[in-house]
């Protein structure tokens, strides 16, 4: 689990404005007339038998007198049975104080089930005798939907007629009567009124109480409404002063003298304030024990708080312990409600201990119970939802923690409306779930939105704005914005030292963050003087042998590492190690992130050997205990390798890195699928550092054993991210046949379930069985895809496994095969290549380090505006071509040795490099002595299983970019007015830089496109065009049959990066703990091909049906019905270009074409003029149409326009890269 500290606020309880003083529940809040009469009198055992005598005659008052002693419990205990007994016997004789009680008992549950129904009976008989309270009570229930259908209207009603019976929330219960009358459908304007004028003579004090009791009880509540506002320091001034009164008025034997010191303690426990806390429990428990039974539900409640704060204090053992006894009595009293809180107290502790498995239980129990006797919708079981989610959050179980977050936001959003604290909470809550998923995008909105919400309705310094606050920095850090994330924090952290103190617990909370942030930044001084300031507090408030104090000490120990305070760190490090073992065992995982950082220490003080031996066991200990996927794992594994490497056991260190490389291709096939498309590439990035470290590695082995690996790095990792995104591309396709769909979500969720067993490791459950049930998964998968295989070839062909082995069995003997990689070296970017020839039938393996990646790529740009310049004569252009040969090609072309057909898989910057037009030293073209296949991948040399696609010939050329028939003229008119009103992102992720696409007309396009139609006919090939307002993007969407070949002539783009979606790498770990990576903008959606339409479309892009907006995005691509498609032919600009990204080569349409199915593409890599692309194309075609294969048509195509004299320029003749067999 990450170091960092989010900061929820759970909202708990029943409509907190209405309900706040009191014991265990809802309407068990209301103190029962004759109550503190009853507790407080000595009658002696004549008076009690005269009573009881009178009770037992039928006399309704003294019936009333004995329920109400059994339920104070002035005996050997409090006996619900029995005062529900006698209250119904004086009930049914009209005895409305009877009547009240009997209500609140059955809401209670005493003795059994709840019976809200019945409960309702009772109150409306006391209500219509003008109790204050039962009226009161019916108005919860008919606001909350308690046992009768919910209506607003009545709930109004009965607040109403409570105030006016004298009720000492006569106030507060008119202001709410107000709201939900003005909120109503139709307003009752006579009622509103007369509610008004009732409320305003309430607060000039004609209604004011004669009874002290009544308004000490009223300034009671008014006290705990400061605290809902955040207000904490006037809130603890006026509780202190009524709680003194109370003892004045009523004295220490006196129950709401001692749930009123409950509510102090409560109080002083939020503050932080943890000691006078634990002094004013012990005086709350003294006080309601002299007034009380032990087991009376005050009395329990009282002990079920101060469980709380056990909890919060580090005492689990002695919290689990008194709730278990307060579950014991409860159980025995019949004390519903009180059992319920003291469980969901209990789940609290146990999600502490790490029992997780019985967390989920108690809460699952609290959500049946509050299903069945509140209904779906009320705000207690929606709260006990949201605990659920936290818990499913916790355990990495992300799609069930959104899905339940989302139902209770949705219900609080409903109940309570959207400016709601609880409906904040819960939208933070979500928030801090998507962000944790790796969903940014869907995150940062709701976090802004609650904060800002937050901000509005509670104020900038209440508590949750500034946990709001708190949980946007934190999403800022994980996008790398600092700055942001820094500011942010420091607001938060000066609002609140001065809202709750410089040491409450938020407070330290949220400096722990910035100590982590400055961590990142390598700031490590400052780190330092924040995770001291951490250490000092948690180390006061709650001991050094407490968990979150020995986090504070071993991250404070990792910034005196870092910041080269070593000795110190030493200290640290093993003080820390010690106390958690004493603490935790030897097992857990605090302990173990403790023993890699001590030998992490050891390895920078070149003390090899403890750092070895302290490693080793580490990782035996990683992944007994939490299993080879997780990050500790990781990390101790990539730790030791280092370590070995330094110590020069380099074969020790190579078995061990491609170990984990091994198993880091395992996470990522995992990962990359359940992630959304922005968080992909942050993964792959996230763990580059780790590849870089095992190909730095394989340098330094014998070439033939270095050469191999990195052909098999090459096979795994290279074009990963097209080819996870095919994968989720495809089971999408087959989710539309009914047969299947059933079976495809069926493997979504198996794959978000491993997903998130992976990530949340094994919890300290012993009934865990977490690789078991990995394999379990696994295996599901394994199978759900083999059958969804039968179903489709082309699914069944992405997802094979490759290996070096299959590519022996498939090179040609007279070929060779060239891969090239760019790798990192100490902060510089290195090339290398990998080289695979077959000699007298063996396999011979070969790497060439390039010294100077800086140096390669400076020659690519050079030779590529030498090709296009109109100044720089053509032998000027050869002798640059001869350089780039020298630089690039020479150093492999000692091991190609006399083949000449070469399979080429570049990576980086050589993906737009025109390999034919290199010069050799022979002044040749390199396509007049070679034949090069250009491959995005080795995976591309083996045979695919796909059939040939049987459609014919489909050609789209020469759109009219300007046509306005394209769209519906009633949704652009829509989408025009409401511009103003909202500008929605949508799929078109490029955002403004897409809305400001404009091209001009291609009239050579259109000529290109017809004349290779007249070619198909001469041959008898089946074929469509499309031209001018014809050419539609829906012509490309709605393919029935996959073409034989396809070609578009129109116009290409790729757009820059948007800076406003451009969330960059920086995120490096929190504790170490890598589990979700930065996000970065889809270059997928900023390439693309222009189609009818598109200028008049362009300003909506986003807000139109995007199968025909007049945009064919790259990620559109993917979707396309392609498989089987022979040839597809971009004869547009700058086709073949897309963002660079290494290890997946030109991210752009290039790829998506491939992946989408098709088995060559012919793409350009720079503007092209009209003439001579319609010359090398009527010249392709003609030898495509005559049989010839693509690859050969093309060769022979771009020699014969070599060498003739008007085309032999080769900005002319190389402008077109083929890619594919």
């Amino acid at each position: 689990m990450k170091n960092r500290y989010l900061i929820f606020c759970v909202y708990v309880g029943l409509l907190a404005t209405l309900l706040t003083q009191g014991g265990v529940g809802a309407c068990a809040a209301e103190p029962v007339a004759g109550k503190t009469e009853a507790a407080a009198s000595d009658a002696g055992a004549r008076e009690m038998e005269e009573t009881l005598k009178a009770a037992r005659a039928g006399d309704p008052e003294a019936q009333f007198k004995i329920g109400n002693f059994h339920y104070l419990g002035k005996g050997d205990k409090a006996d619900t049975a029995q005062a529900r007994i006698w209250f119904e016997k004086a009930a049914l004789q009209n005895h409305v104080e009877a009547q009240a009680s009997l209500g609140v008992l059955l809401y209670m549950g005493a003795t059994r089930e709840q019976d809200i129904t019945k409960a309702v009976e009772w109150f409306q008989k006391a209500a219509q005798q003008g109790h204050a309270g039962a009226r009161k009570h019916l108005g919860i229930l008919y606001d909350t939907g308690q046992g009768v259908a919910q209506d607003p209207m009545e709930a109004a009603k009965w607040y109403g007629l409570a105030a006016a019976s004298g009720h000492p929330d006569g106030v507060r219960l008119l202001e709410r009567a107000l709201e939900l009358a003005t909120k109503a459908k139709n307003p009752d304007q006579q009622q509103i009124q007369a509610l008004q004028g009732q409320l305003a003579q309430l607060k000039k004090g004609g209604a004011e109480q004669a009874n002290p009791l009544a308004n000490l009880s009223l300034s009671l509540n008014q006290a705990l409404d400061l605290q809902n506002q955040g207000l904490y320091d006037q809130a603890h001034a006026a509780l202190s002063n009524i709680c003194g009164e109370f003892l004045k008025t009523a004295g220490d034997k006196n129950p709401e003298t001692g749930w009123c010191f409950n509510r102090l303690a409560v109080l002083e426990s939020v503050m932080g304030r943890l000691d006078d806390s634990e002094a004013t429990f012990k005086r709350a428990l003294a006080m309601q024990k002299g007034a009380l039974s032990e087991n009376h539900p005050d009395v329990l409640a009282t002990l079920t708080d101060h469980a709380e704060l056990l909890r919060m204090r580090g005492h689990f053992k002695e919290a689990q312990a008194q709730l278990e006894k307060v579950l014991d009595q409860s159980s025995a009293e019949g004390l519903v409600e009180v059992r319920m809180m003291a469980k969901a107290n209990l789940a609290k502790v146990f999600e502490e201990l790490g029992n997780f498995k019985e967390a989920v239980k108690l809460n699952r129990e609290i959500l049946d119970h509050e299903t069945r006797t509140l209904g779906a919708d009320h705000p207690n079981r929606l709260t006990t939802l949201n605990n659920l989610a936290g818990l499913g959050r916790r355990l990495g179980n992300f799609a069930q923690a959104e899905q339940e977050y989302r139902q209770a936001l949705a219900g609080f959003g409903k109940m309570l409306g959207s400016e709601h604290p609880a409906t904040i909470t819960l939208m933070n809550n979500l928030a801090t779930t998507l962000e944790e998923e790796g969903l940014y995008d869907q995150a940062e909105p709701l976090f802004l939105q609650a904060y800002e919400v937050s901000k509005k309705v509670l104020g900038k310094d209440h508590p949750t704005t500034m946990a709001n606050m708190n949980n946007l920095a934190l999403l800022y850090e994980s996008q790398g914005v600092f700055e942001k994330a820094d500011a942010l924090y420091r607001s938060a952290i000066a609002l609140s030292e001065a809202k709750l103190g410089a040491n409450h617990p938020d407070t330290i909370a949220i400096v722990n963050n910035l100590a982590y942030l400055a961590l990142l930044k390598d700031e490590y001084k400052e780190a330092a003087q924040h995770f001291q300031r951490v250490l000092t507090v948690w180390q006061g408030d709650l001991g050094e042998k407490h968990q979150k104090t020995l986090k504070a000490m071993n991250n404070l120990a990792r910034a005196e590492h870092k910041g080269g305070r070593l000795k110190q760190a030493e200290t640290l490090f093993l003080r820390a190690l010690s106390l958690r073992k004493e603490l935790l065992g030897d097992k857990h995982p605090d302990v173990l992130r403790s023993m890699h950082d001590l030998a992490s220490l050891y390895r920078t003080q070149k003390r090899n050997k403890e750092a070895l031996e302290l490693l080793k066991k580490t990782l035996a200990l990683d992944e007994e205990v939490l299993g080879k996927q997780h990050p500790y794992t990781f990390e101790t594994l990539n730790t030791l390798a280092a370590t070995l490497e330094e110590a020069a056991t380099v074969e020790d260190a190579y078995t061990l890195r491609r170990e984990g490389f091994n198993r880091r291709s395992d996470f990522l096939n995992r990962m990359l699928w359940v992630a959304d498309e922005n968080a992909r590439e942050g993964y792959v990035r996230l763990h580059a550092p780790e590849l870089d470290a095992y190909l730095n590695l394989l340098t330094r082995l014998p070439v033939e054993v270095g050469g191999r690996e990195v052909l098999e790095a090459s096979l795994q990792r290279k074009g990963l991210l097209l080819k996870i995104t095919s994968e989720i591309q495809q089971v999408s396709q087959i989710a539309n046949d009914p047969a299947l769909n059933e079976l495809t979500q069926q493997l979504i969720q198996a794959r978000k379930e491993l997903a998130a067993l992976t990530l949340a490791g094994p919890t300290t459950d012993p009934n865990d069985n977490h690789l078991e049930k990995i394999n379990r998964l696994e295996n599901k998968v394994d199978d759900i895809e083999r059958r969804l295989g039968q179903a489709s070839q082309r699914y069944r062909h992405t997802i094979l496994e490759y290996s070096v082995d299959q590519l022996l069995d498939h090179l040609p003997p007279r070929a060779a095969l060239v891969d090239f990689l760019v790798f990192h070296q100490n902060g510089q970017s290195k090339l290398m290549a990998s080289t695979l020839v077959i000699k007298d039938g063996k396999p011979q393996f070969n790497m060439v380090v390039y010294p100077n990646l800086d140096e390669v790529q400076k020659g690519v740009v050079e030779y590529r505006t030498s090709i296009q310049s109109e100044d720089m004569e053509p032998e000027e252009v050869r002798e640059v071509g001869q350089r780039i040969y020298d630089l690039v090609w020479k150093p492999v072309a000692g091991f190609i040795g006399d083949r000449d057909e070469v399979y080429l898989v570049p990576d980086g910057i050589l993906n737009i490099l025109p390999f034919n037009a290199l010069v050799d030293a022979n002044d040749k073209y390199l396509i007049e002595t070679i034949k090069l296949h250009i491959l995005s991948s080795g995976r591309d040399i083996l045979p695919s299983n796909i059939p040939a696609a049987t459609g014919g010939m489909l050609v789209v050329a020469g759109p009219d970019y300007d046509s306005k028939k394209v769209a519906d003229a009633v949704q652009l008119e829509q989408v025009s007015q409401k511009r103003a009103a909202a500008i929605l992102q949508g799929v078109r992720g490029a955002g403004s830089g897409m809305r400001g696409l404009h091209f001009d007309p291609l009239p050579g396009a259109e000529k290109e496109g017809k004349l290779i139609i007249d070619q198909a006919k001469e041959k008898g090939q089946n074929n469509k065009i499309f031209t001018q307002n014809d050419a539609q993007e829906k012509m490309v969407q709605g393919l029935d049959v996959p073409p034989r070949m396809i070609h578009v002539a129109t116009h290409g783009f790729f757009l820059k990066p948007d800076d406003s979606l451009k969330k960059r790498l920086l995120k490096l770990q929190r504790g170490a703990d890598i589990q979700l990576p930065p996000p970065g903008d889809n270059p997928l959606l900023r390439a693309g091909l222009a189609f009818a339409g598109i200028n008049t479309n362009a300003p909506f892009l986003g807000e139109l049906d995007t199968v025909n907006d007049g945009v064919l995005t790259a990620l559109e691509v993917l979707g396309l019905n392609l498989e089987g498609t022979q040839l597809a032919v971009l004869s547009a600009c700058e086709t073949g270009l897309g963002e660079i990204h290494e290890g997946e080569g030109v991210y752009g349409l290039r790829r998506a074409f491939m992946e989408a199915g098709v088995q060559s593409i012919v793409a350009s890599l720079w503007e092209v003029s009209d003439a001579g692309t319609q010359n090398l194309m009527t010249k392709f075609y003609g030898r495509l149409m005559t049989g010839q294969p693509v690859y050969t048509a093309m060769r022979e195509s771009q020699l014969e326009l070599l060498n003739s004299a008007e085309w032999s320029n080769p900005y002319i003749w190389s402008a077109f890269m083929l890619v594919g067999k």
